[in-house]
């Protein structure tokens, strides 16, 4: 799962940033929702609480600005967790 993550994250995190760019809020919604199985399995509530922020304020048609703002949070979170998952992946933990 971590290797999945790893792996899959970094390209969901670039389309989430182009369709927020785009302001494309469905496309937006769907993808952070593709990363709410990892963040769950994972054990990453902060990363979990930032797609459910997400999913809200496109359903609530919020600004753009706030939906970008927690995209980019995403990405930050998921840049800084990056290196521990892959020392864990390493160490075949959650296998």
């Amino acid at each position: 799962m971590i290797e999945s993550f790893l792996e899959c994250a970094p390209q969901y995190l670039s389309e989430l940033r182009a369709f927020s760019q785009e302001h494309d809020w469905a496309n937006v919604k769907m993808t952070a929702h593709k990363l709410k199985p990892s963040a769950t399995y994972l054990g990453l509530p902060h990363l979990l609480e930032l797609i459910l922020s997400v999913e809200e304020e496109v359903d609530n048609k919020q600004t753009p600005e706030s939906i970008s703002q927690l995209v980019l949070q995403m990405h930050e979170l998921c840049e800084k967790a990056y290196p521990r998952l892959q020392e864990m992946a390493e160490k075949g933990k959650f296998d």
